[in-house]
């Protein structure tokens, strides 16, 4: 069982590198030419907090049906960004909103870093010793992607 536990969590580790690759190396320019951002109603805010409410609840009710694992994965950042980005894409614009998911794409890599570190660090020392270096791979994931973002376009 803790075999094919180890298994799971790597072919998932080297999906989501994948996609992470994938979706930068791909990623459009922001495009600054659309329409004018609008202005947000008093209603907007109260809305996104209760579809944000709703969309966990959901998550949570099929938890039974897909696990927990899975549940606590679509309880965290989808739920955050399906609410974010099409806010942030009315009241900013476009060029906000794809900013925001290239942004949440390039924290992913090093979210997934951290949660690697946790996952296979030695379990003598205890949480004590594996957070400070799960926070060590976090710094350093994330710093690697984004000198990678910056060299590959130019700028430093």
């Amino acid at each position: 069982m803790v075999g094919s536990a180890v298994g799971r969590v790597r072919l998932s580790a080297a999906l989501t590198s994948s996609v992470i690759v994938a979706g930068l190396l791909t990623w459009p320019d922001a495009d600054a030419d659309g329409p004018a951002p609008a202005r947000v109603r008093r209603w907007e805010i109260p809305t996104r907090m209760a579809l944000s409410g709703v969309i966990v609840v959901a998550a949570l009710t099929a938890t039974a049906a897909i696990g927990p694992l899975a549940g606590g994965v679509l309880a965290a950042l989808p739920v955050l960004l399906s609410v974010m980005g099409p806010s942030i894409h009315r009241t900013a614009g476009a060029a906000a909103a794809a900013d925001l998911m290239r942004g949440a794409l390039t924290s992913v890599a090093g979210t997934l870093g951290f949660l690697l570190v946790l996952c296979f660090a030695p379990h003598t020392p205890g949480p004590v010793a594996a957070f400070p270096l799960a926070l060590i791979a976090f710094a350093a994931t994330d710093s690697l992607v984004r000198y990678g973002l910056a060299r590959g376009s130019g700028t430093r």
